[in-house]
């Protein structure tokens, strides 16, 4: 290094280094949103599964911001998860290594895990489902690959002494090939699913499942009709897992 070099270094070093310092984390995080959104271009065409992941993941990670909110969250993720590309090696990979483990229910595999998000492909045989159940404090957007699957939504309407525990329903979607469901941990967060053909679901739910939350989970038994005769409303009890 010569003086010309030292006396600028020097001169810099100080003020420079610490603005730099400061500067570092916002430029790490534009960084990153680059690189995601450099998937995400093309003027809206399909979405490789690493752009995907790193998106998510932007979006998952500004949770402590200010402008965070839930249903913003499932929104900018769902809208991802319509152009995700499903011809990508890594997805066609899943695809092909499915295997029939367990009759009458559907097949999990983990796509991707990290602190602030998990993606899981869960594959039914043709009638097989999950019966009605919560997700604690997650968030979830569930995007249909293949097949056919009918996906009820449930809230909880106020609890009172004088009636018991009900669900209301706020949603019916029969989900095929590039339809997309969400959740929040206040709206929509209690679905059941069944599927009407071989289906292929890409979860991506943020937190992730851990001991904590996966234990909290709720399992319902709906009544046969409705509650008094009220169109969509539903009494509910609590059932093993």
């Amino acid at each position: 290094m010569d003086d010309y070099d030292r006396r600028v270094f020097l001169k810099l070093s100080l003020p420079g280094f610490l603005g730099l310092g400061l500067a570092l984390p916002a430029l790490a995080a534009q960084a990153r949103e680059a690189a995601a959104l450099d998937g995400r271009k093309r003027e809206g065409g399909p979405i490789e599964w690493d752009a995907f992941i790193e998106s998510v993941a932007n979006y998952a990670g500004r949770r402590a911001a200010d402008d965070w909110a839930e249903e913003k969250f499932v929104r900018r993720v769902a809208a991802m998860a319509r152009r995700l590309k499903i011809d990508d090696p890594r997805l066609e990979e899943a695809f092909a290594g499915y295997v029939n483990k367990n009759p009458d229910w559907p097949e999990f595999e983990a796509l991707h895990h990290e602190q602030e998000f998990q993606v899981t492909l869960i594959e039914f045989e043709p009638g097989e489902a999950i019966a009605h159940h919560d997700h604690p404090q997650i968030n979830g957007v569930i995007c249909c690959a293949s097949g056919d699957v009918g996906i009820q939504n449930f809230d909880f309407l106020p609890a009172t002494d004088d009636r018991p525990m009900l669900l209301k329903q706020v949603g019916d979607l029969r989900c095929r090939a590039g339809a997309v469901s969400t959740l929040t941990s206040e709206a929509r967060n209690i679905h059941a699913l069944k599927a009407n053909a071989f289906t292929q679901l890409i979860d991506v739910f943020s937190p992730p499942y851990n001991g904590e939350r996966s234990r909290a989970t709720r399992w319902f038994e709906l009544g046969d009709g409705p509650y008094q005769g009220i169109p969509g409303v539903y009494e509910c009890g609590l059932r093993a897992g």
